[in-house]
């Protein structure tokens, strides 16, 4: 395992505007050179107007040198009726 590899977590919360008791699994889309990891994994709302929060872990692989400048990736939240995608940028520094 590389010790020197990046770890960053971010917070997000999430507002059920859609019908009452709806449930969301999320989807990641990443490139090879990062790690993301979504949790919780599934999001089971309640009322109209109930948040709730999610945390997303990103980890910065090894590259074996290679140079990247820029890639894409995403996170999105989805069931039967809605999908809400939040997209990303990635690049190396």
């Amino acid at each position: 395992m590389n010790e020197n590899r990046t770890v960053v977590s971010y917070s997000r919360e999430l507002t059920n505007v859609g019908t009452p008791g709806s449930n969301y699994r999320v989807a990641i889309v990443a490139p090879p050179f990062v790690s993301l990891n979504v949790q919780p994994r599934r999001l089971a709302f309640g009322p109209v107007g109930e948040k709730k929060r999610y945390t997303v872990t990103f980890t910065a692989n090894d590259t074996n040198g290679t140079n990247i400048d820029k890639t894409y990736g995403s996170i999105t939240w989805h069931n039967r009726e809605h999908r809400v995608r939040s997209p990303m940028i990635f690049t190396q520094i």
